[in-house]
């Protein structure tokens, strides 16, 4: 049964996606003992092609990946130990739920996920999951290129409280993940770097502004060293990355 990674990486006008991605494969074929990895950089985007972060085709997931088990990646990540265990999942497709700091301190900050907690949907994150070529999953990847493709009409119904005027690919799987009652029991976490879930008094505009890091065979974050995956957010980071 084979199994890979699957990343996802449109450039728009500010951000190359792509070299974002092939960091991150690099990264992956360093410390993961599955090495297959797949970047979509150049595929049919009618839906995102007019969008900035060009994430609202990512329902094709199901139909563009080749493996039969596959781990979807946000580009701006890095891989800075084995995460061959997300494999070892009981489900046809989970989603992570649990994000921590550079300290490895559970997230608890509700600031970005205010639309989930106001509306009581599930505390998914799309940056990373897994899914089986199942009927399952197919079912899941169906309903959710209806709510992607119709995301208004569904934050309408599902998200009247603390509504985003965007599109968000969280929220869609969030809300296609609750209509299919999902269960997401896994073990799946990565270290997010958005400042305002970091535990500080003064936040800075980017966490860059704040840490020092530094890299030669590991990542070291303010004095911390990063395992699993570490989610950068900031593509300026990408440069030191590109170092390891």
């Amino acid at each position: 049964m084979s199994k890979g990674f699957v990343i996802f990486a449109q450039n728009n006008g500010t951000t190359d996606y792509v070299r974002q991605a092939n960091i991150l494969k690099k990264s992956i074929e360093k410390n993961c003992k599955n090495k297959d990895v797949l970047i979509l950089s150049n595929f049919d985007d009618d839906l995102s092609k007019d969008s900035h972060w060009k994430i609202e085709n990512r329902f094709k997931a199901f139909d563009l990946s080749p493996f039969d088990e596959t781990i979807v990646l946000d580009a701006d990540m890095y891989c800075a130990s084995s995460i061959d265990d997300f494999f070892n999942s009981n489900e046809d497709i989970s989603f992570t739920t649990n994000v921590k700091t550079y300290r490895n301190q559970t997230v608890v900050d509700n600031y970005y996920r205010k639309t989930f907690l106001h509306n009581n949907l599930p505390n998914v994150y799309s940056a990373c999951y897994y899914f089986k070529k199942t009927q399952k999953s197919k079912e899941f990847f169906d309903l959710f290129g209806i709510v992607c493709t119709n995301w208004k009409s569904f934050w309408d119904t599902f998200t009247p409280n603390k509504q985003q005027s965007w599109f968000s690919i969280d929220v869609a799987a969030s809300i296609t993940s609750k209509i299919l009652d999902l269960p997401n029991d896994n073990n799946f976490e990565f270290v997010h770097m958005k400042p305002y879930i970091q535990n500080w008094k003064h936040v800075p505009n980017k966490w860059t502004n704040k840490l020092t890091f530094s890299c030669d065979s590991d990542l070291y974050v303010g004095n911390f060293k990063q395992k699993g995956l570490f989610h950068y957010v900031e593509e300026e980071f990408s440069d030191v990355l590109s170092l390891l």
